[in-house]
């Protein structure tokens, strides 16, 4: 498939996870967690809008593992509490991010800006935790990646 293709089927992939979540069928956002372990598994990276430095002079991201229901963004993570984009306020996703927020996931960082998740947050969709982090629409397969630079899509095709 052609990357507009691939983008095309993604988006419609979202559409449809936020009219199943809405409509109470199935719910995408959050699932149970049969295996809590986060050892020996791939850590996925998402680095944030701004390349901002910690105390220690790293980058700060978002630690993202595939588990068996889907994915789970990892405790600790940083995530953009600034809007970015104006628009995402009509995207299927800022009603998720707003959901998280009520419910007090996050705690203030250090750094302006900046919040860390106070627990690991499981999701279906790799997007949504990627939009959750930036505050903001981006295609989490290709945005997600190892440390040796491998996407997310790359990694779930082998």
């Amino acid at each position: 498939m052609s990357v507009s293709d691939i983008a095309y089927m993604q988006e419609f992939q979202d559409n449809m996870i936020f009219i199943l979540n809405n409509l109470g069928l199935i719910n995408f956002v959050k699932t149970k967690l049969s295996d809590n372990t986060h050892k020996n598994k791939n850590i996925f990276y998402l680095p944030l809008t701004q390349n901002r430095i910690d105390k220690d002079g790293n980058i700060v991201k978002a630690k993202m593992i595939i588990s068996d229901n889907g994915y789970l963004l990892l405790k600790g993570s940083y995530v953009e509490s600034e809007e970015r984009a104006p628009s995402f306020k009509k995207h299927i996703y800022h009603k998720i991010r707003t959901k998280l927020e009520n419910d007090n996931l996050f705690i203030q960082s250090d750094i302006k800006g900046l919040w860390i998740t106070k627990e690991d947050i499981p999701f279906k969709a790799c997007s949504a935790a990627a939009a959750v982090v930036k505050n903001r629409a981006t295609n989490g397969r290709l945005e997600w990646k190892l440390a040796n630079g491998t996407t997310l899509d790359e990694f779930e095709r082998k």
